[in-house]
């Protein structure tokens, strides 16, 4: 081997994808509650977050995130809109009053 050929100097780390946390995709997040909030039932709510979700899960996975990390992702949105359904439900002390 030459000195100007070293295989380990041309060694290159595979990039890594890394996504915008999802629990700080506040719009979003507001926007899902919303829609999940007026829907008229549990199985209409159940049949948007899935299509929610699962669109998501789709788009990181495009983006070339790992299977995991989407999922994790997405279970830091979910947290994200359950804070901001609380934020909008009245307390059961608010609502006596």
């Amino acid at each position: 081997m030459s000195e100007t050929n070293l295989p380990l100097f041309n060694w290159q780390p595979a990039p890594a994808v890394i996504a915008f946390p999802a629990d700080r995709w506040i719009g979003k997040a507001r926007h899902v509650a919303t829609v999940f909030m007026r829907q008229r039932n549990d199985t209409a709510r159940e049949r948007y977050w899935r299509d929610i979700t699962s669109r998501m899960v789709n788009r990181l996975i495009d983006a070339g995130v790992s299977s995991d990390e989407a999922n994790r992702q997405i279970e830091l949105f979910c947290e994200a809109v359950q804070r901001e359904i609380d934020r909008r439900t009245p307390h059961d002390q608010e609502a006596r009053q």
